[in-house]
């Protein structure tokens, strides 16, 4: 058993998110440089191995926390969270809701723009595409919505403050991929969309894991929305989609706080002080 070592708590959050933006930044900053330089271009091995090593860095730091915590094993401990586990019913609200969501503004946007290819119509891209999204994108969740939920006792009551902060860190994090020639989001991304769909991401994400969900369905419900995205042409109307992305957000809030208010109330009958 380990004596010595760290516990949950704002020492920790705060070293794992000052080394996780140090270490992306780092290699994706990197990379605009030598992109722009005509070092390197998109689709090489050099391109993708230190696009990938950036992508890492959450999933890489949550390891480093974890391994760091006093108690016997905590490295494995952290690991089980990542498999998905049994469900609560409010579990199950929280990942339909994050399903639906997913797939709400491209069926919007095809309404908007009947001649842009509808999201049905890409299925086998779509399958082929979600196992690489849950290393592209869905490892990041054991940093986010492991560590930091874990160390964050507003995010866990579900504060709107917290989350508000989490949705910009969380899109800070990214600013440097539209700074790189060639990446998704330099060359078919808003960031503006961008940032609204990671507010409603927040939202459902942290709702799984106040549900009780473990880790492992963030991977999941991370990987399926970066697919649908994936999967789906990008609309060219900038005013349709930001108008379309602040849509989904605000249906995520209203689900976020009905989800909310009713596991409080859940937590009052059962006797215990409400989160």
């Amino acid at each position: 058993m380990k004596s010595h070592g760290t516990v949950p708590g704002s020492g920790e959050l705060r070293f794992f998110l000052l080394a996780t933006f140090a270490w992306t930044w780092f290699f994706w900053l990197g990379l605009a440089g030598l992109a722009r330089g005509g070092l390197v271009s998109a689709g090489t091995a050099p391109f993708i191995l230190l696009h990938m090593a950036g992508g890492f860095g959450p999933t890489i730091l949550a390891l480093v926390c974890a391994a760091r915590r006093a108690g016997d094993r905590p490295l494995a401990g952290f690991l089980r969270t990542w498999l998905p586990g049994r469900l609560s019913p409010g579990g199950f609200a929280a990942l339909g809701a994050g399903l639906v969501l997913a797939v709400l503004k491209p069926l919007v946007l095809w309404g908007l723009n009947p001649g842009t290819p509808l999201l049905v119509e890409n299925w086998p891209a779509m399958l082929a595409l979600f196992p690489v999204m849950i290393l592209g994108g869905g490892l990041e969740e054991p940093g986010w919505r492991g560590i930091v939920f874990e160390d964050s006792e507003r995010l866990r009551s579900g504060d709107l403050g917290a989350l508000a902060g989490m949705a910009v860190l969380w899109t800070a994090w990214h600013l440097p991929l539209w700074l790189i020639p060639g990446t998704y989001q330099n060359t078919s991304m808003d960031l503006v969309s961008f940032g609204l769909g990671v507010g409603g991401s927040t939202l459902v994400f942290y709702a799984l894991r106040m549900s009780g969900a473990s880790v492992g369905w963030c991977v999941l419900a991370h990987a399926f929305y970066n697919t649908a995205l994936g999967t789906f042409v990008p609309n060219t109307n900038l005013a349709s989609d930001r108008l379309v992305s602040a849509a989904v957000l605000a249906a995520a809030l209203a689900f976020f706080l009905v989800f909310r208010g009713r596991l409080r109330a859940r937590t009052v009958r059962s006797g215990d002080a409400p989160a």
